[in-house]
């Protein structure tokens, strides 16, 4: 980690508050990467932002065919991503609510407009 400038993941989704749920491993290779002071990027489509909220893996529902103890899904928090790269542009976790209230909104302001 001494030679790391940044860490980079994808994401399978991420939360309204900013959070990322991705494979096992995320969160162990995030708090490394904190402990260490080396920012964590995401690179996620917006279509990928999601109304749920876990606070932590436990409340992430595991795919059903799973019969591992182990979680095939993680959570990291907020707290531990540095930016969100999207189609949208570069934006800090803080953000990603207001993105997902702009691209529900956008459809009522055309519509009015009209």
């Amino acid at each position: 980690m001494n030679n790391v400038d940044f860490i980079i993941m994808g994401a399978y989704c991420v939360t309204e508050h900013g959070g990322l749920v991705h494979s096992t491993g995320s969160f162990q290779v995030a708090t490394v990467a904190c402990s260490r002071n080396v920012p964590c990027y995401v690179l996620c489509e917006t279509f990928k932002f999601s109304h749920i909220f876990p606070l932590g893996t436990e409340d992430l529902e595991q795919p059903a065919e799973s019969t591992s103890v182990v979680p095939l899904v993680e959570f990291v928090p907020p707290s531990m991503i540095s930016l969100i790269f999207s189609e949208k542009g570069i934006m800090p976790p803080s953000a990603v609510a207001d993105e997902m209230f702009r691209f529900h909104t956008a459809p009522l302001a055309a519509w009015k407009n009209k």
